[in-house]
């Protein structure tokens, strides 16, 4: 990601819903800046493991908003490095 700063964490294989393959966290902060923000903006994004209705496995684009509000954000890339940079990179 060119515009901001992002962290990208590879989590030990999921193995029930809802578990994370990946968490980014994307830091909205100008870099060309002298000073960071004192309370800078930032993006948390997980790819979960999930199932389709019929049952087949799946991920999903999940965010963390505040401190408990968990988004739904549709059906995920596959679980991979390239994938969910792609991913991170759509929703920011």
């Amino acid at each position: 990601m060119s515009d901001y700063p992002v962290l990208i964490v590879r989590m030990p294989p999921p193995v029930a819903r809802c578990e994370a393959h990946y968490v980014g966290i994307v830091l909205k902060i100008d870099t060309e800046a002298d000073k960071p923000p004192e309370n800078p903006d930032f993006v948390y994004i997980t790819l979960e493991k999930a199932f389709s209705p019929d049952g087949a496995e799946e991920t999903a684009l999940c965010e963390w908003r505040d401190k408990d509000t968990h988004c739904y954000g549709g059906v995920g890339p596959p679980a991979t490095d390239e994938e969910f940079l792609k991913a991170l990179e759509s929703r920011v």
